[in-house]
């Protein structure tokens, strides 16, 4: 008697393995290098875009969402790739002072904290 191997596939791995075995995600593939500071005045976040210019770069406040979005869709360079990041912003920032400026290859993008005002007389 001979025995020949088969192969069949297994429901479980064509199901649920098989697409974690796959590299199919959309995973992006550059990230610049970012930090986040926070002080008394409020919250800065630096991003490293060395060679990028401030034209190229969009940045973007969704105020119901009180999410920032910071995107560079340019072409490529020797240090920077297109990339998205989006930050969730604090509600006691006043979003009015957000101020964005590139220096030196670096995105700076400085928020103030609002003016707190714990108690307010309504009547």
């Amino acid at each position: 008697m001979i025995f020949t191997k088969t192969t069949t596939q297994h429901p479980f791995f064509d199901d649920f393995m098989k697409p974690l075995l796959t590299n199919d995600w959309d995973i992006p593939k550059f990230t610049p290098a970012t930090k986040v500071k926070e002080s008394e005045a409020g919250y800065t976040i630096k991003i490293a875009v060395p060679g990028i210019s401030s034209e190229n770069i969009s940045v973007e406040i969704d105020l119901a969402k009180n999410e920032l979005y910071i995107e560079y869709a340019g072409a490529d360079t020797e240090f920077v790739s297109k990339f998205k990041k989006t930050y969730d912003i604090p509600t006691l920032v006043d979003t009015d002072s957000i101020e964005v400026d590139v220096i030196q290859g670096v995105l700076e993008i400085t928020m103030l904290r609002k003016e707190e005002v714990s108690r307010k007389k309504i009547f």
